[in-house]
């Protein structure tokens, strides 16, 4: 892979070139070059599972780190889709690891259309019948997480100094909404409409429906929109 060698070498310039003082805060140096994020996402169109693997482990590290841009993120997300279509299973737990770290952020709460995109690909995973149990069970898990993020971030945004102006709805309560609206047409035999995937069983959106209820209750007692 020719062009990748050339824009790792060029990113290793770029990391060189940086100051030393400014190396003392190297997630704020990386931030928004994208020389560094493109031999990753590179990689990524490969056809070689262990090196995508070894990226996504990487790409993973970057985000836990908050050293990606928002322009970054969407080019992450759509990687991930890219990937998705791989058999391998340690890449789809890669990309189950990657998605969670993406939804961990509360900068990145309010991009309701992203916070779909990367909940679609976890419930997919998760639907997909030719998995080994570890990578179903643990999407099970990434899901439950992921769902739960989400509620949590519409009552940080309705209790912070993240929420939009007064009786507008921000993204994140919005992405709630429509998440909590997807799985009642779910329960009801409907497909979703805001996720992208497959109609999930019942039992398991149950179960998503129940923990939301008992666990994140703040998030129906603090919008009119639940």
């Amino acid at each position: 892979m020719p062009q990748t060698v050339l824009q790792a070498y060029c990113c290793c310039l770029l990391v060189v070139c940086i100051p030393a003082h400014v190396l003392l805060h190297a997630c704020d140096a990386v931030y928004g070059l994208q020389e560094i994020l493109r031999p990753f996402l590179l990689v990524c169109e490969s056809k070689n599972p262990r090196l995508i693997g070894a990226v996504l482990g990487s790409i993973q590290k970057l985000l836990a780190h908050n050293a990606v841009s928002d322009e970054g993120r969407q080019h992450i997300i759509q990687a991930l889709h890219q990937v998705e279509r791989s058999s391998d299973d340690t890449v789809k737990l890669k990309i189950l690891q990657t998605a969670l770290t993406l939804l961990q952020n509360p900068s990145n709460a309010d991009d309701q259309e992203g916070a779909g995109q990367v909940l679609s690909l976890c419930m997919r995973i998760y639907c997909h019948n030719k998995s080994l149990p570890t990578v179903v069970n643990t999407a099970a898990a990434t899901v439950r997480q992921a769902v739960a993020l989400l509620f949590d971030h519409a009552v940080t945004g309705s209790s912070g100094g993240s929420s939009g102006t007064e009786g507008v709805a921000t993204g994140r309560e919005i992405a709630a909404v429509m998440l909590l609206q997807d799985l009642l047409n779910m329960c009801a035999g409907s497909p979703a409409t805001w996720l992208k995937c497959p109609l999930v069983g019942r039992s398991f959106v149950l179960d998503l429906l129940e923990f939301v209820l008992l666990h994140r209750p703040a998030a129906f007692q603090a919008h009119s929109a639940f």
